[in-house]
């Protein structure tokens, strides 16, 4: 076992595509890993709560927001408000061409709620 340091906090979600790990604490910090080592770091809002990897995307939620992030790039492409308190969990289905998907958020506001993008 590897025991990976680069959070001051407490990580909240982690996720692993490709050889490459992400990995979000409570304080809003990702960091990006590669063969065990961190190659990249982002703060994505004032709170973590879920981080999620494909091919070519990056997808947050934390305070009440959900992030889609260029994976190369880091650029934020979309930021939209999805709750009124706490994201608690993000994901999404892709479509085949890896171009658009559906996001799924749920939040501390007792919502579940799906996302074209």
């Amino acid at each position: 076992s590897k025991q990976l340091k680069g959070h001051d906090q407490w990580v909240v979600s982690l996720a692993y595509k490709n050889e490459t790990l992400a990995s979000l604490d409570v304080a809003g910090l990702l960091i990006l890993w590669k063969d065990f080592v961190q190659t990249k770091q982002l703060c994505v809002g004032a709170t973590g709560a879920s981080v999620l990897l494909s091919e070519k995307w990056l997808i947050t939620g934390g305070d009440a927001m959900v992030k889609v992030f260029d994976l190369l790039s880091l650029t934020c492409r979309q930021s939209f408000k999805a709750h009124e308190l706490q994201i608690i969990k993000v994901d999404a289905a892709f479509d085949e061409e890896g171009e658009g998907f559906t996001i799924a958020s749920m939040g501390g506001d007792r919502r579940t709620l799906l996302w074209r993008v």
